[in-house]
């Protein structure tokens, strides 16, 4: 039975061939394009994508559609806490501002983190947010992206419905974590002291990277 189906396939006026993806062979039928297509590399969205924040997790660059001159606020999202850092008003330091518990999930109703982000942009009157993308050496993107774009989500969302001009951008923060814990130790801060305020560092450093590369921009642009 299996050796009269096997002629009769070879008799058959169909070519076919084995699929690289499949390892299966598979008939290749004039003008059938669903077979070919069904194993290309495409694009699919995500039910966690979201429309404000790009699917490939590329950093936003300083100085660029720039709002002007004002405070800035940092953010460095983890899976527990967020450290929040902001600026002065002429945009040159970065300080610490403090440490928000993780509330907001990837489902549901915003959580106090993001209340607490929007109170402190009302607050210090700012205007330009800044997260923290994680990223390596080589340039891709960490588990902890998710988490970042989520927040900053989250944030861009709320500001849109209550009409602020105010953009979220996303900074490249290869190494922030590990600059913010060699700081501390150099000014003397113990490691379990260290543990309270490190998320508070790292946005302190996410900021000050981004406003260093801001005021090149625009020295460049005001000679």
């Amino acid at each position: 039975m299996l050796l009269a189906s096997t002629r009769a396939l070879r008799r058959c006026a169909t070519p076919w061939r084995a699929c690289k993806v499949t390892k299966r062979s598979q008939p290749v039928l004039p003008g059938c394009v669903s077979h070919v297509v069904s194993h290309r590399r495409t694009v699919i969205k995500r039910k966690d994508d979201h429309p404000l924040v790009p699917t490939q997790p590329t950093p936003d660059t300083p100085g660029v559609n720039d709002p002007g001159p004002g405070r800035r606020l940092g953010v460095d999202v983890g899976t527990v806490r967020i450290g929040v850092a902001v600026s002065d008003s002429s945009a040159v330091m970065a300080t610490p501002v403090e440490t928000i518990a993780r509330d907001s999930g990837f489902r549901g109703p915003d959580g106090s983190d993001v209340d607490r982000i929007l109170e402190l942009i009302q607050e210090y009157g700012v205007v330009e947010v800044v997260v923290g993308l994680p990223r390596t050496l080589q340039g891709h993107g960490s588990q902890s992206v998710k988490h970042a774009r989520e927040i900053a989500f989250r944030v861009q969302r709320r500001l849109k419905r209550a009409g602020s001009p105010c953009p979220v951008r996303m900074a490249d923060e290869r190494l922030t974590t590990v600059s913010a814990t060699a700081a501390l130790r150099a000014s003397g801060v113990s490691e379990k002291a260290g543990r309270k305020v490190i998320d508070q560092a790292a946005a302190v450093e996410i900021l000050q990277a981004w406003l260093d590369g801001r005021q090149r921009v625009v020295d460049k642009h005001n000679p």
